[in-house]
């Protein structure tokens, strides 16, 4: 017999949170700190003088073999490296590569809000990090219209900004280990309907109808789970599969508009570096989000 509606929306709550802390690692809120940059990694990565690894709040610098790498790094190395810096957290202080997560400031001016201002990076926000999120938007929309930097060839709306296809584990037996991050990336709110992700052996998914805003995400995995699309919470999809989709020895993700045409696309190699983290941290959310949606199957499956 299956369960009640009500004990089924109380198991889908308990879902959605747990997820919440999967995806922000929400602990108590951090104080200000000055520290010491000691390298810089690229545009929104650095690490300090005792060793601490830490991720720019609100956006997303160009990766390694992406135009303007090389600008928002060397931007980001001249203004932090060597220099006392002040880090001002927000809500969830770390992220899942156990990065810790500030806004950076240099004699009292915002780091990240310099390099959006230049071009040098897209807005990218996770809930609850939201503190800035105004201000960043409006300094891409001046950046847009200008076409400064990464404007110049960024068309968007969307951009797929991650995508794992080879986790920790054994991906057939939980193919909720894959997954692919794609972001709004304009200025205005992307209705998500009729979008298309596609790989290079015919596999499809259509998102559904909901509402992305400017610097969101959405999150798809390849295997079976309960939908989030609350539009202020991180979006997380699934692609209802039983098996993986994404291809461990190469494949092409291509993502289209409801008219067909291609928006954005990435192509991956066995062993090669994708878009947003090197294959040693994408393995590590690959296995949390494996043992998550154990969990969540046993709180949301009708009994």
């Amino acid at each position: 017999m299956g369960a009640s509606p009500s004990s089924n929306r109380q198991r889908a709550s308990a879902a959605v949170a747990l997820l919440t802390l999967l995806l922000v690692a929400l602990p108590a809120a951090g104080q200000e700190r000055v520290a010491t940059v000691r390298s810089v990694i690229d545009g929104d990565t650095a690490v300090l003088d005792d060793g601490t690894r830490i991720r720019y709040l609100g956006i997303n610098a160009p990766e390694r073999n992406q135009r303007y790498f090389a600008e928002a790094t060397a931007f980001n190395r001249r203004l932090t490296e060597g220099r006392r810096v002040r880090l001002e957290p927000d809500q969830a202080l770390e992220d899942r590569y156990h990065r810790l997560l500030f806004y950076v400031y240099v004699d009292g001016e915002m780091i990240n809000a310099r390099l959006i201002e230049g071009g040098l990076a897209h807005l990218l926000v996770i809930p609850p990090n939201l503190k800035h999120y105004d201000r960043l938007l409006e300094l891409q929309r001046q950046a847009r219209a200008a076409r400064r930097g990464i404007w110049r060839h960024l068309k968007g709306p969307l951009k797929i900004t991650s995508l794992e296809a080879n986790p920790a584990g054994d991906d057939r037996s939980d193919p909720n280990g894959e997954y692919i991050r794609i972001a709004n990336i304009i200025d205005d709110v992307v209705d998500m309907r009729g979008f298309v992700v596609t790989d290079r052996h015919g596999h499809r998914y259509t998102f559904p109808a909901f509402a992305l805003k400017p610097g969101y995400s959405a999150l798809l995995l390849s295997g079976r789970g309960l939908d989030l699309t609350n539009p202020r919470q991180q979006i997380v999809l699934y692609w209802q599969s039983d098996g993986p989709i994404w291809n461990n020895d190469g494949d092409t993700a291509t993502l289209r508009a409801p008219d067909g045409s291609v928006v954005d696309r990435l192509e991956y190699r066995a062993g090669a570096r994708t878009r947003k983290a090197d294959k040693s941290s994408k393995s590590a959310v690959g296995s949390q989000l494996s043992a998550l949606f154990e969990r969540i199957s046993g709180l949301t499956a009708d009994r």
